[in-house]
């Protein structure tokens, strides 16, 4: 390892570090919600969002139901990993318990709970680090990474542990499943291919760079970034590079796919457009501050559903969107805190989540990012 990614992976885990630590500090004040995102399947909005696992009505905000249902007597640990939805009526969420004692740990838990009622269908405690992400469905399988390097897939109805997959370092980001394949990215440099039955390795593509976040698929290529400051297509069969671009920083969001572009952003706010099929640039935009300097942003971006504007979300809590034709901001709306996780688009709302503010969840209209609902509502600290 040179001296050079060793000061970088140093930086990028001071960073991890201290947004676990963000979130975890709620003594008093403004309490932190989740950083990993937010999940909208129908007309509902599932969130971890801290304290308890938060089931929404997306269109009002109004709460369905939590879980715990009272945090403070029934501790669970703390919820930051983003909720999956299966179609057989189960939500899954992740929570990190702090164990007492004077030699405390920290235990994670994955929980399956009915999609209805928020009632306990099953816990899995087997990993020994942090579910910095969350996980993903397929043929009856629930797949996660963990800090402890391992991806674990569990049978999807009862959570028991059906194989476990070693990696070299952290899997921080969430497995994507294609048929029969697991793709999953970890902190070793590798993107994996992985067969969902069994956990066997089908190929692994080593860089230079750290990959922390999820690949997109569209017509058979993966489009991922890494932490060596470049975009990568990657045919999906093979696992043999077609194309790459370089950035100015990490990629740490995934990248979004429409129709034959490629959307992706850097740590420093660079948002390019490419052509799916070449990886040659069809625009560039730069995010800036009122003091034009540049905006961080941490999460990858979000494309409207009809195609026309691409939303994304910076860390000091402003949500751009921008015309996918040119690049242009249409708008953008700051908010307190911070915006460490992608923004979600359904119907005509884009939906974000904030950590160290008030709200911690709000939904904006696409058109003009007025404000639809946000929660807590203003001057109500649940």
């Amino acid at each position: 390892m040179n001296r050079f990614w060793t000061q970088r992976w140093s930086v990028v885990l001071a960073t991890l570090t201290a947004l676990l630590l963000v979130t975890s500090g709620c003594a008093g004040g403004v309490r932190a919600s989740s950083w990993t995102g937010l999940t909208v399947v129908g007309d509902t909005l599932y969130a971890a969002d801290l304290q308890q696992a938060r089931v929404m009505d997306k269109t009002s905000g109004d709460t369905l139901w939590t879980f715990p249902r009272n945090p403070e007597d029934n501790n669970q640990g703390l919820f930051y990993a983003t909720p999956a939805v299966s179609n057989g009526g189960q939500v899954f969420f992740a929570s990190q318990l702090e164990t007492g004692g004077f030699f405390s740990q920290r235990q994670s838990i994955v929980w399956a709970l009915d999609e209805e009622t928020g009632e306990e269908l099953w816990r899995f405690e087997g990993a020994s680090g942090n579910y910095v992400e969350g996980g993903t469905l397929g043929n009856g399988l629930f797949v996660i990474g963990n800090g402890d390097g391992n991806v674990y897939a569990l049978e999807e109805e009862s959570g028991s542990l059906q194989w476990t997959f070693k990696t070299g370092h952290h899997v921080w980001a969430t497995p994507l499943v294609v048929s029969d394949t697991v793709y999953v990215g970890a902190m070793d440099r590798h993107l994996y291919a992985l067969d969902l039955d069994t956990g066997e390795v089908i190929w692994q593509f080593e860089r230079k760079g750290a990959f922390a976040s999820t690949p997109a698929l569209k017509d058979g290529t993966l489009y991922i970034g890494a932490f060596d400051d470049v975009l990568y297509a990657i045919d999906a069969e093979t696992g043999s590079e077609r194309w790459h671009v370089e950035g100015e920083d990490w990629f740490w969001g995934s990248p979004a796919v429409y129709e034959d572009t490629v959307f992706a952003v850097d740590v420093k706010g660079r948002v390019c457009a490419l052509n799916a099929a070449s990886g040659e640039a069809r625009w560039h935009k730069s995010l800036v501050n009122d003091q034009n300097q540049p905006v961080p942003v941490r999460a990858g971006p979000a494309v409207s559903q009809d195609g026309s504007q691409l939303f994304v979300s910076a860390e000091n809590g402003t949500l751009y969107a921008l015309d996918t034709s040119d690049g242009l901001v249409e708008w953008s709306r700051a908010a307190e805190g911070r915006g460490l996780s992608e923004p979600v688009v359904s119907d005509q709302l884009v939906y974000q989540s904030l950590i160290l503010s008030t709200p911690r969840i709000r939904a904006l209209q696409v058109e003009d990012g007025r404000e639809a609902w946000a929660f807590p509502p203003a001057g109500e600290e649940d």
